[in-house]
């Protein structure tokens, strides 16, 4: 086939960068590109070249031309147009003559796209762009777009000035038409390319991760990760902090997070919280369980009583509770009856002090059988330090009576003070200090002290001496005991009875005494701290579901939460590990999940709306109608229904697309707003 070149001289002379006309093919072009770029820097910037003609020069001229049209616009004002209007509309109109001109002596026709260009990057555009606030919605985009698109034609210069602001009219409008439309589209392709530079340089998810799934784990402390804030949050709106989450699955929280990141996302970190409490009891959530969102929660719960689609809902239901039950069955199942555990605590307390007692008597009858048992001590020297002590104290008035006679009798030596009577008056002055007051005691206590530090007259009253003392010791510890684990005192004395014992002091127990009770039955009686474990965690699974005889009531996550606050975590530590008590924690929160609608739910609970939809689908239609309305009927629902199940079942934490940095939100904007502007330019 013929090809034909377009030229001014004969084929056989033609020469390289002249257009020839001819039936002949192309001459081949040998030089190479070094050569060919010479050539083409000597066409375009050499003495003899055309600049103004060539694609540089169209840049220029696009870049010049808001300036040169917002002088002509200036020129052309009423009052102005008269002085200077017809010289500028004249020069401009030739300069768009030299320019055309220059364009065909290069061989460039049609469509300037080098102009277009400069329009675009015109250093007026970029200014102005800059100063344009960000738009954050599509709307918002448009808008801004079609007064870029308007102005960007209403300052194109105009080669024929007749009526020339009916032409700026017309252009300005079909330019900010163009740049309406324009705006959102560039808007919503290059937020997508900008989410896909976001994720430049970011490692690639964990292989064989799948989205929203466990990835490796990301052991560092907490608050030290860029997801903690968000976990954090996420924790306070569920009643925990950070420091309460199990590091398993704090660590796998922080994992999905970066594979999120990875993928240009961020993940819904409360949902994601809500469900690792599930699967942490080894349950599978439902999608508005771990959302909360009011709409999916209602529909998943109306859903669960349609035959033929909510089946997979209420058994997945159904097993939730049974879980909730075993987990708390895992404190609670080895637990005896109220009277039977309270009998228990109080025997092996009652056994522990009995043994106490009896060290204290075998002690005290060893001093009893010292030799120097009757040897005298000084009782000048115990006089003088107990009433020097008194003096010293201010306390000599507070002396009771009684203690003071008795301290005349042995400063008399009525009464003879000896390692044997010693003993005895320290009895005594005990006895005394525990029924005065305050001030009473402080001045008994002097007497006794100075009472023990009254020296015997040989070794042998020393040794018995120091018997004696031993066995005081022991009596005070035990005695101490009891001060301090009340329910010791009262197994001793046998003053509570066993069905309200375990209510008295292991359920509603003072912290500190329960917590002593605790650790003296762990180190003594570790079946009966067994059994007080059992005994809370019996009262917690009660609180949840009653005296739930046939193992498949509902679970009243209000009742436990509430026995949980209660009972407290001081509490609960005496008995439980930081392990358990997190587990604990966990079922009170997924019952709460499971159990508790999100504000705004419409939750059918009397199931009256899955009654009436299964009446619909069961309902008779006449003849021909029931075959073919009733099947299309049936089958777009069964659809529907069995869309929703699915969504609810699969329980996928949401993600969202990641948000832009404000800078380059602003860049984008820029770059919206001159694209805009130049496509008004190029409407002309």
């Amino acid at each position: 086939m013929p090809k034909f070149i377009l030229s001014d001289e004969p084929p056989q002379q033609s020469v390289p960068g002249r257009f020839v006309l001819s039936d002949a093919p192309p001459a081949a072009d040998n030089r190479n590109m070094l050569e060919k770029a010479a050539q083409w820097a000597s066409d375009t910037f050499g003495a003899n070249g055309n600049l103004r003609g060539s694609a540089v020069g169209g840049v220029m001229q696009g870049m010049a031309d808001p300036v040169a049209g917002l002088v002509q616009m200036g020129a052309n004002l009423p009052g102005i147009k008269s002085l200077v209007g017809d010289s500028v509309n004249a020069g401009i109109a030739g300069n768009e003559a030299q320019y055309e001109a220059a364009r065909q002596s290069a061989g460039r026709s049609g469509f300037d796209a080098a102009r277009l260009v400069g329009n675009v990057a015109a250093p007026s555009n970029v200014i102005a762009a800059a100063r344009v606030p960000m738009a954050a919605t599509r709307v918002g985009q448009a808008g801004a777009g079609a007064a870029a698109g308007a102005i960007g034609a209403a300052l194109t210069p105009e080669k024929d000035a007749q009526d020339f602001w009916s032409k700026k009219l017309q252009e300005g409008a079909v330019g900010g038409l163009a740049g309406a439309v324009l705006a959102p589209v560039a808007g919503a392709v290059g937020q997508k390319v900008s989410q896909m530079w976001n994720g430049r340089g970011t490692p690639p998810p964990p292989t064989g991760t799948p989205p929203g799934g466990w990835g490796p784990a990301i052991q560092v402390p907490p608050g030290s990760h860029a997801a903690d804030a968000s976990i954090a949050q996420a924790a306070s709106e569920a009643g925990q902090t950070i420091d309460e989450i199990p590091q398993s699955v704090l660590y796998q929280l922080r994992a999905q997070a970066e594979h999120a990141l990875a993928n240009n996302t961020t993940i819904d970190t409360a949902a994601a919280l809500r469900k690792a409490d599930f699967e942490a009891l080894g349950q599978q959530p439902l999608l508005g369980q771990i959302t909360r969102d009011p709409m999916q929660f209602a529909r998943e719960r109306n859903l669960r009583g349609i035959s033929g689609a909510g089946e997979p809902i209420a058994a997945r239901l159904s097993g939730q509770t049974e879980g909730l039950n075993r987990a708390l069955g895992g404190f609670a199942n080895e637990a005896d009856e109220t009277y039977g555990a309270g009998a228990r605590l109080a025997k092996d307390l009652g056994a522990f002090d009995a043994r106490a007692k009896g060290a204290v008597d075998q002690a005290y009858d060893a001093a009893r059988n010292e030799a120097g048992r009757y040897v005298d001590l000084d009782h000048v020297g115990f006089v003088k330090a107990a009433n020097d002590a008194l003096d010293a104290g201010q306390l000599g008035h507070y002396l009771p009576a009684q203690i003071r006679n008795l301290l005349n009798d042995v400063s008399t030596g009525t009464v003879p003070l000896n390692v044997n009577t010693a003993v005895q008056i320290d009895s005594v002055l005990s006895a005394a200090a525990r029924g005065a007051q305050p001030a009473e005691r402080m001045a008994i206590n002097q007497v006794r002290t100075a009472l023990s530090g009254a020296q015997p007259a040989s070794s042998t009253g020393a040794d018995a001496l120091a018997a004696f003392s031993g066995a005081r010791q022991m009596a005070a510890e035990r005695f101490g005991l009891h001060r301090a684990i009340p329910a010791l005192k009262a197994a001793a004395d046998g003053t509570v009875p066993p069905d309200d014992f375990v209510r008295k002091f292991v359920l509603n127990g003072d912290v500190k005494e329960l917590r002593a009770m605790a650790d003296l039955l762990k180190k003594e009686a570790p079946e009966s701290y067994n059994q007080a474990r059992q005994q809370i965690g019996a009262e917690l699974r009660r609180a949840g579901f009653g005296e739930n005889v046939s193992g498949d009531k509902p679970f009243s996550q209000e009742r436990f939460n509430a026995r949980m606050r209660q009972i407290g975590t001081a509490r609960l530590q005496a008995f439980f590990s930081p392990e358990e008590i997190s587990t604990l924690r966990t079922v009170g929160r997924v019952g709460a999940y499971m159990e508790s609608p999100p504000a705004g739910s419409a939750v059918n609970f009397s199931n009256t709306g899955s009654a009436v939809a299964n009446f619909v689908n069961a309902m008779p239609l006449p003849g021909i109608v029931r075959s073919v309305v009733g099947a299309a009927r049936n089958a777009a629902q069964a659809t529907r229904n069995a869309g929703d199940v699915r969504k609810a079942m699969a329980a996928t934490v949401p993600t969202a697309p990641a948000p832009m940095p404000p800078s380059r939100n602003a860049m984008l904007n820029e770059l919206l707003l001159i694209g805009s502007a130049g496509a008004g330019a190029s409407t002309r």
